[in-house]
């Protein structure tokens, strides 16, 4: 078993239907986990905060590029500027690294990305 996903309670499946905890995977496994990405700071006129794919190397290099690799938490930009004062701004991250836990964590599906 190499490739996989997890389920509740710390168990893997494998693509093969194999079924074992985390602890009993074999340490190859290739994960494709979420991160959380900032880019500016409180108080900033322009930030993101999202969540990226460790392998979505142009979406950690570039604000925006949104889509099923890379999913925006908050940002700020353009034409408008309403930054966020500190307890917000930490708030948004907290937010964002629960989400990235629990998305590596369990089976998650993305419903209704879409550049429309």
């Amino acid at each position: 078993m190499t490739k996989g996903r997890f389920v509740s309670g710390g168990v893997f499946v494998g693509l093969d239907g194999e079924v074992v905890s985390w602890e009993e995977r074999e340490p190859d496994i290739e994960m494709d986990l979420w991160e959380v990405q900032v880019f500016g700071e409180a108080g900033s006129s322009s930030f993101e905060i999202s969540l990226v794919r460790r392998s979505n190397t142009h979406g950690k290099r570039s604000y925006g590029w949104f889509d099923e690799k890379k999913l925006l938490i908050t940002h700020n930009g353009g034409p408008c500027s309403w930054p966020l004062i500190p307890l917000v701004w930490n708030k948004q991250i907290q937010i964002a690294n629960e989400l990235a836990a629990t998305m590596n964590n369990n089976e998650f599906n993305v419903i209704g990305v879409s550049h429309d």
